[in-house]
């Protein structure tokens, strides 16, 4: 196959590149958590004049969200058979959901236009559709599908969700009830669940109910990740949190805290420079009475839990601590349950760990406005 058309909205296009994937999530395991999921289609073309036609479809006045839905076909040639397809992408009940238009002065190339189109119901050569439960149109009971929603099946239909949503990201989507639990799942089925449709059980990943780890610890955790390193190396700060809520009280018995509060009210300090004195910051680092700019910018966010998502890498330390949770993300410190940090410390506790008493030290560094901001993460050597 040499070439390719779309066909949609009425309108023709050469294109230029075309991609789809199809996936499953999987648990830390391996093994899939839900339905097949994607079919997504990318796209791109030579722009043209009257591609406002794409544009208009994005913006026009609609009374419901569904007018926005098209249908169109991908034809595939080989070379020098133009007039008859080798294969075929079908689909319906399409949404535009990306539009881009790219130009680079500096390339020979001509001016781009990149969309995304979301389909509920799609066929890309094989010999059944692909139907995701938002179809609208009417589906013969006599043509092959892999995945149709089943009424009336309670099992299967996602009900009393209580609480917060954040994608697998940690982009926060919203709250459905009053309640403090955590769901992850993505923007389309969250949106429908706010309008009340029903939802499959599948596209959801209750949390809270499988991890005993609401809302607050989450935000709480992810507060502490963003104020300690402003965003940068969230992995490693999710998951040396994670290790010293486990190490716990030092000394022999090395007692795992019996709560992230325990843990906040004896390690959440600092020293103050002009008195050498250890300074509790528990409570106040998490309202925003204390701490530094960082975690004082994250706790502003979290009055209007919508507004993290405009805090640069906060969506970071929040994906960072699902990760870490729900085993996703492996651990990058080997076990480290201490870190030190800032623009002052030169990574100095990394080149003299025995004098610091540390061991299994890593260093991590990034830089903002020409200064030097270093992040090590350690054990304690003896106790």
């Amino acid at each position: 196959m040499t070439s390719a058309k779309l066909f949609i909205l009425g309108e023709e296009r050469e294109l230029l590149s075309i991609s789809t994937n199809y996936h499953r999530y999987t648990c830390f395991r391996g093994s899939p958590t839900s339905e097949i999921i994607g079919g997504l289609i990318t796209l791109s073309f030579v722009s043209q004049e009257n591609d406002d036609i794409f544009w208009h479809n994005l913006l026009k006045k609609i009374d419901r969200t569904t007018d926005r839905m098209t249908k169109g076909e991908i034809h595939f040639y080989s070379k020098g058979e133009e007039y008859s397809p080798i294969k075929k992408y079908i689909f319906n009940d399409a949404y535009i959901i990306f539009f881009s238009e790219i130009f680079d002065a500096e390339s020979s190339q001509n001016m781009q236009t990149v969309l995304t189109i979301s389909p509920a119901i799609q066929n890309y050569g094989t010999s059944r559709d692909f139907v995701q439960y938002w179809q609208i149109s009417q589906i013969e009971d006599s043509e092959p599908f892999y995945y149709r929603p089943q009424e009336e099946e309670e099992e299967d239909t996602a009900m009393n969700v209580n609480g917060h949503f954040y994608t697998k990201n940690g982009f926060y989507l919203g709250k459905i009830g009053s309640g403090d639990d955590v769901y992850i799942t993505n923007e389309l089925t969250f949106l429908e669940l706010q309008k009340g449709k029903d939802v499959s059980k599948d596209q959801i990943i209750y949390f809270t109910e499988i991890y005993k780890f609401n809302n607050e610890q989450l935000l709480y955790r992810a507060h502490w990740v963003y104020g300690e390193g402003g965003g940068f190396f969230t992995d490693y700060y999710a998951h040396a949190i994670k290790n010293l809520r486990k190490h716990g009280v030092w000394g022999p018995a090395n007692k795992p805290y019996p709560s992230d509060e325990s843990m906040y009210k004896q390690k959440m300090t600092h020293k103050d420079k002009k008195t050498k004195k250890i300074i509790n910051m528990y409570p106040g680092y998490f309202n925003g009475t204390d701490g530094n700019i960082n975690s004082k910018a994250f706790s502003k966010a979290r009055k209007n839990l919508i507004e993290i998502n405009s805090l640069i890498r906060a969506n970071d330390a929040i994906k960072s601590i699902i990760g870490s949770i729900d085993e996703t993300i492996k651990d990058p410190t080997d076990g480290c349950y201490q870190w030190v940090g800032g623009s002052g410390t030169e990574g100095l506790l990394s080149k003299n760990p025995d004098k610091n008493n540390a061991t299994g030290v890593i260093n991590k560094t990034n830089k903002i406005d020409n200064a030097n901001f270093y992040h090590t993460f350690y054990k304690i050597k003896k106790e």
